[in-house]
């Protein structure tokens, strides 16, 4: 199933980062389609039909946020570093310390 169980206490840094990255519409769109395979940012606004300069944001909190990692990294045929995001396997739990999970 999951490689990892992530427990996190609300108000927590990562908690506080995963609300972040998790507040935009635009931001859950990139996990969806994430969620189908790895992809690169080109990918993402293709599918999204929106500015990479927006895509890269969003897809850095989600980096920040731990929600999605870089699988690999490739390069063009211009020699430019292409990166390709995939979700990263856990489950993550936002509970209060005194909750018997």
């Amino acid at each position: 199933m999951t490689e990892n169980v992530v427990f996190l206490e609300p108000g927590d840094e990562r908690a506080q980062k995963i609300a972040k990255a998790m507040g935009s519409q635009t931001a859950s769109d990139i996990l969806q389609i994430l969620g189908e395979g790895p992809k690169s940012l080109t990918d993402i606004t293709e599918r999204l039909n929106i500015p990479m300069n927006t895509a890269k944001y969003h897809v850095e909190n989600l980096l920040d946020a731990g929600l999605i990692a870089v699988e690999q990294t490739k390069y063009s045929i211009k020699g430019r570093e292409v990166k390709i995001y995939t979700l990263t396997n856990q489950l993550l739990v936002v509970a209060p310390r005194q909750t018997n999970v």
